[in-house]
C-alpha cells in the first residue's frame, strides 16, 4: 500500500491492439471486486512506463496488457511491482491460486462451466 490509511493501487495500461479494451475492462472490473483494491486505468501505455509508474510510487503494482511480440490477435498481462516484475515462478503461483479459485468458485454457481452451452472459450494455445 502507498500508505497505511490508502487504498492499495492497481494502474492497468495498454497497448493499441483493439481486443486489449475488453481484456482491461475485465480485469479492472476484478481489481475493484477486491476489498480495498482500487485499479487506475492509464489508458495506451508503453511497458517501461507500468514499470516508472510503480518504481515512482504512483501505484503499488501494474498491469500491461500486451503482446507485442506475437500476432495481432493474442494478447497477454505484465505485471510489475516496485522492486521488478513478476517471475516465472510468480506466475505460475498466480495461475495455480487462479485456478483453485476459479474451481472454488464454480463449485458454487459463480463461474460458467468450461465446455457446453454457457462455457468460456478459452483458446488452444493458453497454457497454465
Amino acid at each position: 500500500k502507498l500508505n497505511e490509511n490508502s487504498y492499495t493501487y492497481i494502474c492497468v495500461g495498454k497497448d493499441p491492439r483493439n481486443h486489449g479494451t475488453r481484456l482491461v475492462d475485465a480485469l479492472c472490473r476484478g481489481i475493484e471486486s477486491v476489498v480495498g483494491v482500487r485499479a487506475l486505468y492509464t489508458g495506451l501505455s508503453s511497458t517501461p512506463a507500468m514499470f516508472e509508474f510503480c518504481r515512482s510510487g504512483r501505484c503499488d503494482g501494474s498491469i500491461m496488457v500486451t503482446a507485442s511480440h506475437l500476432p495481432e490477435d493474442r494478447n497477454g498481462f505484465k505485471f510489475f511491482t516496485k522492486e521488478e516484475g513478476l517471475s516465472k515462478q510468480d506466475i505460475d503461483t498466480l495461475a495455480e491460486e487462479a485456478t483453485n479459485f476459479a474451481k472454488e468458485w464454480y463449485d458454487i454457481g459463480l463461474v460458467p462451466p468450461t465446455s457446453g452451452d454457457g462455457a468460456v472459450s478459452c483458446h488452444s494455445l493458453v497454457r497454465i
